[in-house]
């Protein structure tokens, strides 16, 4: 029986998203950034409510809460201590092209540093301000299920601000 158009296309992106899984994925980051950008040039920053970073935020809690879910779930992670259940939300973050991570201690809690700065703060460039609403919301999501109680993540430098690292600043709620 002669394969379909179709079924030869299905193929073929199948293969491409087996080889070039990093190439697909980071095309959803675009989106995530395409996203934020529409909204901070349709609603005005307002300095009491946040808006519009904190909805990018809250998108990334939801986000980060639903993949270490997944992660949890795939990887039968609730069997595991949380410095275990880190090492798989560390390699996600890293393999996955987000960046490459350090774990810090500072005055104030714990810190993960993105060493020179986090896929999105890199593609958005040097913009005077902190761009990576959406990976602090990520990382508070993740930390929340990770740990079984509520945490914030607070973005405390940023590679688009001018810094080295984008630096986020992880404590209980």
């Amino acid at each position: 029986m002669k394969e379909s158009p179709y079924e030869k296309t299905k193929e073929k992106v199948h293969n491409f998203l087996s080889e070039k899984w990093s190439a697909a994925f980071e095309m959803w980051l675009e989106c995530i950034i395409d996203l934020s950008n529409i909204l901070r040039d349709s609603i005005p920053p307002d300095p009491k409510t946040g808006i519009p970073d904190a909805l990018v935020y809250e998108a990334g809690v939801r986000s980060g809460k639903r993949i270490c879910g997944w992660l949890f779930d795939y990887f039968s992670l609730g069997k595991l201590g949380i410095k275990e259940r880190t090492y798989y939300t560390d390699a996600f973050f890293s393999m996955s092209g987000m960046g490459t991570i350090e774990f810090l201690k500072e005055e104030g809690g714990r810190v993960l540093r993105f060493r020179g700065g986090t896929y999105i703060a890199k593609h958005m460039g040097r913009t005077g301000r902190k761009t990576c609403h959406f990976v602090a919301g990520f990382i508070a999501g993740a930390t929340s299920r990770m740990v079984g109680k509520e945490f914030v993540a607070e973005e405390v430098r940023c590679f688009s601000e001018g810094n080295e690292n984008c630096d986020f600043l992880v404590k209980p709620q």
